[in-house]
């Protein structure tokens, strides 16, 4: 993003998607992430009367 000292530029829906890629990659360098088992088993929760929360991100290796 160009320089802008009075924080009035909104970023833009590619510059937002390259952002947050950046910093989730950033994470998973450090170990940080989602086990694939916790979000498939969120997500076959999902519409059933059991559904579970969603899960977090944390120091997983």
């Amino acid at each position: 993003m160009p320089d802008d000292p009075a924080g009035t530029r909104v970023e833009t829906p590619e510059e937002e998607g390259r952002r947050l890629t950046e910093d989730a990659l950033r994470k998973a360098d450090q170990g940080i992430g989602i086990p694939i088992e916790e979000v498939e088993a969120w997500l076959d929760s999902l519409g059933t009367n059991r559904e579970l929360p969603r899960p977090q991100a944390r120091q997983c290796f």
